[in-house]
């Protein structure tokens, strides 16, 4: 059976829904995503975060350190620090960013230099490092930077596989240091809404009636130098054509193509993350890649049909989801990705013991427990 995030840690427990205690002054807390060309798992991952940190603490200074590869989250109500190159290239800049602003908390998801890292504290703040890999873990944990890490938050590493979630020297490290300490997340989205669904569906054209979801993620890889959004944009296609059922697609904030959208599919270049988690809680099928987009769809019991879309760290995760019996693996080609969901649409049964093993599983959303995880360092900064 798999291990949900509350066996291996201890940040994954129900959230408190008891109001927070006020703090003396509002929080600052400054978020420092790694930004990729082809990724937007940790951009994403941050402004969600930092939208729920500002419901709970609506007084709250939240800002982002940004670059023109994630400049995306540039005009969505938050400020931002432009750093040139971006915080995994440019670690100077992040450095002046921090002096200049001494935030209570620095959140770096994917990225964290040894020194920046120590510079935040010295500043009299504290530290979150996010790892959404095996990668990012193994950078943490085999430099002197974990030291300077006041909580490591795991989101998605090894779910579904057997084993330990840290490796042995992990552990010891763990053990032996004084920091960090560790929580797990399954996932981290916004909370579905159905009625904010319902106008969604509305307003893009997709009727009150079952459908199906194709979103590759962030839409900047390339698969036999074609992009794998345009893969997806076929499969949907021939799953309308054939089956005549509603389709909806969205291409990605990073797809920079120009394909014409498949007749009959309602076609979107990206979504807010409320948008698209809205529309993914509602899809009788997904079909994603093996990013952030699968662990979501299973937290809230949706059958999926996933392929690897890019990233060292997808087909491990989606072996181990497909050997626990929580998805369909497909491999990345238009007919088999079409095949598989129709196949799912019309088998009733297959869909449902899909969704009872992904219920079983009890992937959860961790916003809540995370923001209860920084609540608590939050309390320490302000102290200082």
């Amino acid at each position: 059976m798999l291990r949900g995030a509350s066996d291996i840690g201890p940040g994954t427990g129900p959230r408190n829904r008891d109001t927070p205690p006020a703090m003396a002054k509002p929080p600052y807390i400054l978020m420092v995503p790694r930004a990729g060309p082809i990724g937007m798992g940790e951009s994403i991952r941050a402004l969600v975060l930092a939208r729920a940190a500002r419901r709970r603490w609506p007084g709250a200074r939240v800002e982002f350190v940004t670059s023109m590869a994630d400049a995306w989250l540039e005009g969505r109500g938050f400020e931002h620090h432009r750093v040139d190159g971006g915080a995994s290239r440019n670690p100077d800049g992040i450095d002046a960013v921090l002096r200049r602003t001494r935030p209570d908390v620095a959140i770096f998801d994917g990225w964290g230099r040894a020194d920046t890292l120590s510079l935040a504290r010295e500043l009299g703040g504290r530290t979150v490092f996010i790892a959404a890999n095996d990668r990012a873990l193994e950078q943490l944990f085999g430099s002197r930077r974990v030291r300077f890490v006041d909580q490591l938050w795991v989101v998605q590493s090894r779910l579904g596989a057997t084993g330990e979630l840290l490796t042995l020297r992990q552990r010891l490290r763990l053990a032996l240091g004084r920091r960090p300490e560790l929580h797990v997340f399954d996932a981290i989205f916004p909370e579905p809404d159905p009625a904010r669904a319902r106008e969604l569906r509305r307003e893009i054209g997709l009727p009150e009636a079952r459908y199906a979801l194709f979103c590759a993620g962030g839409g900047g890889t390339e698969h036999g130098g074609r992009p794998v959004p345009e893969i997806f944009a076929e499969a949907a296609g021939r799953l309308r054509e054939t089956t005549g059922l509603q389709v909806a697609l969205v291409l990605g904030p990073l797809y920079r193509g120009d394909a014409a959208p498949p007749p009959g599919v309602v076609t979107l270049p990206s979504l807010e993350p409320d948008a698209l988690i809205d529309l993914l809680a509602g899809a009788d099928v997904i079909a994603c890649g093996g990013g952030d987009l699968v662990a979501q769809a299973l937290a809230n019991e949706r059958p999926c049909v996933v392929a690897s879309t890019g990233g060292l760290d997808q087909p491990d995760r989606i072996r181990a989801f497909s050997d626990a019996g929580l998805i369909e693996a497909s491999p990345l080609e238009a007919g088999a990705l079409a095949r598989h969901v129709g196949e799912l649409l019309g088998d009733d049964r297959r869909r449902e013991a899909l969704r009872a093993r992904a219920k079983a599983a009890g992937l959860r959303n961790g916003v809540g427990a995370a923001l209860d995880r920084l609540q608590r360092l939050l309390g320490q900064a302000s102290g200082r």
